[in-house]
């Protein structure tokens, strides 16, 4: 349980949801705006970012560009109700591991979270 989550959504009970579905298996940490993950990475590692797409102040795609100013290394899995080609072009761009829409299966986003944090393994 060395891996470290941090799952980025305005929405509390999303960002608790998945906080509850994951921590069994890895170290979970939640912020509800991309302001407070700035300040959470540039204090701690992180190995995976659940990041929300549509949030208020700074959305998803404009937090990855400063994600990936403060660490280049970790692996982003954006999350969305409605994924916009546009919104999907500018995320792979910049880097995003992937995508995942809402409402998700916890079953899948598991064996996705797995899948991005097990290639970190090899």
């Amino acid at each position: 349980m060395n891996q470290k989550v941090l799952i980025v959504d305005d929405d509390i009970v999303v960002g608790t949801m998945l906080r509850f579905a994951l921590e069994d298996k890895y170290n979970v940490a939640t912020t509800t705006s991309a302001v407070s993950a700035f300040e959470y990475l540039s204090n701690k590692k992180v190995n995976l970012i659940l990041l929300d797409i549509k949030m208020p102040h700074i959305n998803g795609i404009e937090a990855l560009e400063e994600i990936n100013k403060i660490d280049p290394n970790v692996d982003v899995i954006m999350m969305t109700a409605n994924l916009s080609n546009e919104n999907k072009a500018k995320a792979k761009i910049l880097g995003a591991y992937g995508f995942i829409t809402k409402p998700f299966d916890l079953n899948e986003l598991r064996e996705y979270v797995d899948r991005a944090l097990s290639k970190n393994d090899v």
